[in-house]
């Protein structure tokens, strides 16, 4: 277990690197930040807030989701994993019957 959870503490490491230096990143960022761009256009997404700064967020959730599972691969399964953090980011934390 140990093993899987290596590369997930390496890219919190480097992640705070890659924010100030952008050589170091993978390229995940820039995707992400892509869909929401789009999002954006499509009025889909907030536009307040930079395509680029919401992708760092979605990433770090990302990392999380990682963490998650592989801290406790009976806790939920992926998909349901990755379905909230999808729900999280677009929708808040707020009780969906809340406006």
């Amino acid at each position: 277990m140990k093993i899987l959870i290596l590369p997930v503490l390496y890219r919190m490491q480097t992640g705070f690197e890659a924010m100030k230096n952008q050589t170091l990143r993978s390229g995940y960022s820039g995707v992400l930040a892509h869909i929401i761009r789009m999002g954006q256009e499509a009025g889909e997404i907030r536009r307040d807030i930079p395509a680029e700064e919401l992708s760092e967020y979605l990433g770090w959730l990302s990392v999380l989701v990682m963490i998650f599972r592989l801290s406790d691969p009976e806790r939920s399964s992926v998909d349901k994993l990755v379905d909230r953090e999808v729900d999280l980011f677009l929708n808040g934390a707020r009780e969906k019957n809340q406006s």
